[in-house]
């Protein structure tokens, strides 16, 4: 899970920036920033995002963003609701 699945979840953001002519360059700073973060603090302490927040209107525009990808939907629907729980107040 550590490396096989984050690296396919990376190919996936890959892929969308070519889909969205954009260059994956763009990710890589907060790529590396994240990777760089869990050498000093624990994931779950780090962990951000529209889930953890409880912004559904992101999650929805999320959503439909990959609506051309309904693996990807799947993906990000799982996901969205691991941390859902695992941060649930």
């Amino acid at each position: 899970m550590s490396n096989n699945f984050i690296n396919h979840l990376l190919a996936i953001c890959e892929q969308i920036c070519h889909e969205e002519q954009l260059p994956f360059t763009l990710l890589q700073p907060i790529i590396k920033q994240t990777i760089d973060r869990i050498a000093h603090h624990s994931p779950q302490e780090l962990q951000t995002g529209p889930a953890k927040r409880g912004d559904n209107v992101t999650i929805q525009k999320h959503f439909e963003l990959l609506q051309a990808h309904p693996e990807w939907q799947a993906i990000y629907k799982v996901l969205t609701e691991g941390i859902r729980k695992q941060y649930k107040e």
